[in-house]
């Protein structure tokens, strides 16, 4: 079970660059609007990965 676990993750990986990005964001603690362009992205991993991003911010205001 774990093991499909860990190849399901693998597999909806945003795209490294991307991640990158979103990381940098995420750590500079950057206002949630910032993330913006992430949360309207056509991949949806990416999408999903901002939505994580904005919850690590934990500032409820990103949600509106």
């Amino acid at each position: 079970m774990l093991i499909s676990l860990l190849i399901s993750s693998a597999l909806a990986a945003a795209p490294p660059r991307t991640e990158a990005q979103i990381i940098r964001l995420e750590s500079l603690r950057v206002p949630a609007a910032d993330l913006a362009p992430f949360v309207v992205d056509e991949n949806p991993t990416v999408r999903a990965r901002a939505g994580y991003a904005l919850g690590r911010l934990q500032n409820s205001a990103a949600l509106y």
